[in-house]
């Protein structure tokens, strides 16, 4: 049972990604104005790194592997601070 809770944060989190991106084309005119934008992606997985993380706080019970939890909230938090980290020294162009 217990893997089975973790493959279903997998599928919260890859169709939460995949909703998020959608939505950041929302606002195109013109479906000509629609591409592929790296930008994008990053943002949507920007989205979805502090979502996991918060999905894990409130509902830990559900998630009892302990080492596991902390991989995947280090992963996050570590994606995180990288952005800020770019946005701060310039990085991100």
């Amino acid at each position: 049972m217990e893997k089975g809770n973790y493959m279903k944060f997998l599928l919260m989190l890859a169709v939460s990604f995949v909703i998020m991106y959608g939505v950041m084309y929302l606002n195109a005119d013109k479906f000509d104005h629609v591409y592929l934008n790296l930008n994008r992606l990053y943002m949507a997985l920007l989205m979805v790194a502090p979502m996991a993380l918060v999905m894990l706080g409130f509902m830990s019970g559900m998630y009892t592997n302990k080492k596991l939890k902390y991989h995947c909230s280090c992963w996050c938090s570590s994606f995180c601070r990288l952005t800020v980290h770019a946005k701060e020294t310039g990085l991100s162009g």
